[in-house]
């Protein structure tokens, strides 16, 4: 089984005025006001137990703070080795100038990808990917969208502009209200072929007492992560994706360490380095399309037991602010 270990590697566009890029790219990216737990800490880990990751930069934000922050971003992931794929956060839209709007045919800026008509998003991607193109990144086959708010539309995009892989589907994000509108009402369990692309579903499991939760490393025990990629692995699945972000080591103000994340990611890889029975990490790049999409829609199970401990771990992690 391919297990794709997925960053989704973003400034905070809440913080987009020059005086406070480097604030945010220190905070959202390096790792907080110390610097010790951002993406070179997370690069320096995967090296250290030989893994391999994803990295879904968001590149909209270029054209707001610069494309010398983009580069800072995407060079310590480039020079480590591992994929930079395409992520992109529509809100950076409402700081752009008049007259990229009108290129890009926007008039109303929304919060998510998938709210725009197809030819907006369309053009919104394409400059997106043009941005990454510009730095050298001229291998990107996959896409994620910022929030999950992506729609088919948005896979129709993507393959249209040469992607092959989509991985915004959520199933957290997937019911009514949600933003996410890959697959509404019907939960994804496995890789489809929908829009002319490839959805590669984040891993979600039933946790016995609260309902569907998906494998996101704040979210989630090491238990209930260790004992979900397990069955997978045992149901025979093809892949199983797991997401966390470029500032989630760190506590909720990203001042410092959350101390209960970084030994939850440390744990992490060691059982990923440990596995030799068939499991590995893997890129996009890594992955056989013939063999992705099986029909198992077998539903992934955790245990009451391990639902209570990560209950009891996250009421202590609010210690942590």
């Amino acid at each position: 089984m391919r297990v794709l270990l997925t960053v989704d590697t973003e400034l905070s566009s809440s913080s987009h005025r020059p005086e406070e890029t480097k604030a945010n790219l220190q905070s959202a990216i390096f790792g907080g006001k110390e610097g010790r737990f951002g993406i070179p800490y997370q690069l320096d880990m995967l090296d250290r137990y030989g893994l391999k990751a994803v990295f879904f930069v968001e590149a909209l934000s270029a054209n707001v703070v610069g494309f010398d922050v983009l580069r800072k971003i995407v060079d310590p992931i480039r020079s480590a080795g591992h994929e930079i794929q395409l992520h992109v956060h529509t809100e950076w839209l409402r700081y752009y100038d008049s007259r990229t709007l009108r290129w890009l045919e926007v008039s109303t800026v929304h919060n998510n990808i998938g709210q725009f008509p197809y030819n907006q998003q369309f053009l919104i991607l394409k400059h997106a990917l043009s941005n990454l193109l510009t730095l050298g990144i001229s291998s990107v086959t996959a896409f994620r969208a910022g929030n999950y708010g992506a729609n088919i539309d948005t896979l129709k995009a993507i393959a249209a502009l040469g992607l092959s892989y989509d991985s915004s589907y959520n199933v957290y994000f997937a019911d009514d209200r949600g933003p996410c509108k890959v697959s509404p009402g019907t939960p994804l369990e496995e890789c489809r072929k929908m829009g002319g692309v490839i959805e590669v579903p984040i891993t979600h499991f039933h946790d016995r007492i609260f309902g569907l939760r998906h494998l996101q490393l704040c979210s989630i025990s090491l238990a209930e992560m260790r004992s979900t990629l397990s069955h997978a692995s045992d149901a025979q699945r093809n892949s199983a994706v797991i997401v966390s972000h470029s500032f989630e080591l760190l506590n909720r103000s990203r001042t410092r360490a959350n101390p209960i994340h970084v030994k939850r990611f440390v744990g992490l890889c060691e059982f990923l380095a440990e596995r030799n029975d068939g499991m590995s990490t893997a890129g996009f790049g890594d992955l056989e399309p013939s063999l992705l999409c099986g029909e198992n829609d077998t539903l992934l199970q955790s245990s009451p037991i391990l639902t209570m401990h990560r209950v009891s771990t996250q009421l202590l992690g609010r210690a942590y602010g």
